[in-house]
């Protein structure tokens, strides 16, 4: 393989390749701050096995239908996140408008735009796939970010590729990440049927991915002549108002759709007023993405609960009240019926999606307080390497690892606050040599890489009618084997595409220990 990124020069001009393609990102988030510079990027595509990603694609939708399913059995949320909601305020809180407005919601429409994590892992025997499986890291439900970069990647790529590696193949498949979801988002606004009415995106002060959201701002002028207002949720807490009919009025502006690129983090609560206020929002005839309940099913401990034995048949209770479908349905005694309205109560019914979405499952574990608890603590004690100790928070950074775990788990592991975490089996995928490009560096050092991959997910449902399912493109943040987050915003790793290949020439190409 030819060095070029060797030369001073070849690095200049891949980095004014990036930022020629709008990969880029602020500088600091201090409150004016203007200057920007690229995104870490990946200048040459990872390879990624090919039959994996097929699966990831697929399996999408399987799990776009049990988010909303799972959204709609209070039974289930309820107990699932019982001691979490006990031991960490974050989660209750979210618990508490969720069960304020359950019985008395205004919005007819449910717009989940998810994305599904997955690393490679190791099977236990060569088996199908060169013994690679493809393994859950988590179900993201708010906040999916990182789009409107990841639709520009493709190109960018493809230039790289076709200047300076014109005679080896490139497989990236196609990418409409950034359009999906603007699919999405259009889509309901549509359905809300008012032409003056806007999407409210709320968003972090001096955010630093400011170019990611634009992106998405631009592309629904461009195609819908949809407009956007970004506000803050302490903004929102005097900007927000309910009308006589719950509509939801922003400085006299009606909305129609929340979407939020905000909220996941303690952090964005600074007072009761935003918590206030995003209760307020849930309370208004817009469509709120994630509302409440579709937040609550991204949580670690929905999760890990998901993947006990016997959950994903379960036969599950439409408590909602969006739309018609209000009420519990009946179902027939303990077994799965013949007929529609049996089968509609079930998490899944399709016993081959059942299957791909428990394929997919890494080991996970609860920490309730009691014997079974205590031993999963004892068995994460005893290898910290091999396990990762989860809160209920997004945003990156937040997870214990090895000898961090060991200290946090020795300081909760005899207490309630233990039941706010989950214990999962660290998936190890194996490494492959990746070159990054970084902004303020002109050397770049080939290094060991492991990638994971992204699959969103566009979800619209009306009261009782599926509008939008579907698969929407990818996003792959590949990270130094050295890292154990792999945020993008926060520089743990780069911006990558898929090179797809078939799994045998994967494994082939991966670093030998």
């Amino acid at each position: 393989m030819s060095e070029w990124w060797r030369e001073r020069a070849n690095i200049r001009a891949i980095k004014d390749l990036a930022a020629a393609h709008g990969l880029m990102i602020r500088s600091s988030r201090e409150p004016g701050e203007e200057r920007c510079g690229i995104v870490s990027v990946s200048i040459v595509p990872s390879k990624f096995p090919r039959e994996l990603y097929e699966l990831a694609c697929v399996v999408q939708k399987d799990f776009n239908s049990l988010i909303d399913a799972v959204s709609k059995d209070h039974d289930f949320l309820t107990t699932a996140l019982d001691s979490v909601i006990k031991t960490d305020d974050f989660t209750q809180q979210v618990f508490k408008i969720y069960e304020a407005v359950r019985l008395d919601n205004q919005q007819t429409c449910r717009l989940g735009l998810h994305r599904c994590d997955y690393m490679i892992g190791l099977g236990t025997s060569a088996g199908e796939w060169a013994g690679l499986v493809l393994r859950q890291v988590e179900i993201n439900t708010i906040s999916v970010s990182t789009l409107g970069l990841f639709s520009k990647l493709g190109d960018f790529h493809s230039y790289a590729h076709s200047r300076y590696y014109p005679t080896e193949p490139l497989q990236i498949p196609p990418n409409p990440c950034l359009q999906s979801l603007v699919q999405g988002l259009a889509c309901t606004w549509e359905q809300y049927g008012k032409a003056s009415a806007q999407i409210l995106m709320v968003v972090q002060e001096s955010e630093r991915n400011i170019f990611d959201q634009r992106a998405v701002e631009f592309e629904l002028w461009k195609r819908h002549k949809i407009a956007v207002m970004r506000k803050t949720l302490t903004e929102l807490t005097h900007d927000a108002s309910l009308g006589t009919s719950r509509e939801l009025m922003v400085l006299g502006t009606e909305i129609a759709v929340v979407y939020y690129r905000a909220g996941y983090t303690p952090q964005d609560y600074p007072s009761e007023k935003e918590w206030d206020v995003r209760l307020l929002m849930e309370r208004s005839k817009a469509t709120v993405s994630p509302c409440a309940s579709y937040h609550l099913v991204g949580t670690k401990k929905v999760q890990q609960a998901l993947a006990a034995p016997g959950v994903l048949e379960r036969k599950g209770q439409d408590q909602s009240s969006c739309g018609k479908g209000a009420g519990p349905i009946i179902l027939g005694e303990g077994r799965m019926g013949s007929g529609e309205e049996d089968r509609m109560g079930w998490f899944l019914v399709d016993p081959e999606a059942i299957q791909r979405v428990r394929s997919t499952f890494a080991g996970l574990f609860g920490l309730d307080m009691g014997p079974e608890g205590d031993s999963v603590v004892k068995m994460a004690l005893a290898n910290p390497e091999g396990f990762v100790l989860k809160p209920q928070r997004e945003g990156g950074g937040n997870n214990f690892f090895g000898e961090g775990l060991r200290d946090e788990l020795t300081r909760v592991g005899g207490s309630p606050e233990r039941e706010s975490y989950i214990i999962m089996e660290k998936i190890t995928p194996p490494p492959q040599v990746g070159l990054i490009a970084k902004a303020g560096s002109d050397v770049i050092v080939p290094t060991p890489v492991v990638g994971e991959l992204g699959i969103l997910g566009v979800y619209l449902r009306k009261q009782d009618e599926v509008i939008l399912d579907f698969e929407g493109g990818h996003n792959l943040r590949t990270k130094p084997t050295t890292m154990n987050e792999g945020g993008v915003a926060v520089g743990a790793s780069c911006l990558d595409s898929p090179n797809l290949v078939p799994a045998e020439e994967f494994v082939q190409c991966c670093i030998r220990n």
